[in-house]
């Protein structure tokens, strides 16, 4: 494996843990048995490290929904399947992680928020646009609107520091934003198929 993805590997699931502010360079070269030295060979300080390591986690993550999108029985459970796996994703992370990532590294924030939004409204787009046709959506519905309103949620969550979610509280809450969210847009027919995805969970 290339150096640059061992670093990738090492120092994801430290940052992931411990919050990007509190990891060193140092911490990262010991968990790989190399020498800090070695790490500026590849990336000139943290900040390059972490932007890299944004980027390459959006880019797994968005190819890992693209592909539930493309094999989803209909926009509902396509829904579903994209806020189950953005679940997954929150259980390998911290809190802190994004609470330091807004307040100390603000122009890497700034990216991973431009580029998390684009994405992201782009698939909620075709999904309740493809919902609407199919009658799972109400018609009448504002669609960015309703884009922006979701991914406001969603910056809730994870940026503000007031809530003090626990890793398990802040998963629980996700869940539960996302149901209010796809109950809120869905036709009665959308609701009985909301109510068969989730009549096997709590």
């Amino acid at each position: 494996m290339p150096l640059k993805q061992q670093l990738l590997e090492t120092s994801k699931p430290l940052f992931f843990r411990n919050g990007v502010k509190s990891v060193t360079m140092d911490e990262i070269a010991n968990a790989l048995g190399i020498s800090k030295k070695t790490i500026y060979q590849v990336y000139a300080d943290k900040n390059t490290l972490i932007e890299d390591l944004i980027v390459s986690e959006m880019t797994a993550q968005y190819q890992i929904l693209s592909a539930l999108v493309n094999s989803s029985e209909n926009p509902i459970h396509e829904m579903k399947q994209i806020s189950d796996s953005m679940s997954k994703v929150f259980m390998q992370i911290q809190p802190v992680f994004f609470y330091d990532l807004k307040k100390y590294y603000a122009l890497i924030y700034r990216t991973f928020q431009e580029q998390k939004n684009h994405w992201a409204f782009n698939l909620i787009q075709q999904n309740i646009q493809k919902g609407i046709e199919l009658g799972y959506y109400r018609a009448q519905l504002d669609i960015p609107r309703t884009i922006h309103l979701r991914l406001k949620q969603l910056d809730e969550l994870l940026f503000n520091p007031e809530y003090g979610f626990s890793q398990n509280e802040f998963i629980i809450t996700h869940e539960m934003s996302f149901r209010y969210f796809i109950y809120g847009i869905s036709t009665l027919k959308g609701h009985h198929m909301i109510d068969q995805y989730f009549q096997y969970e709590p």
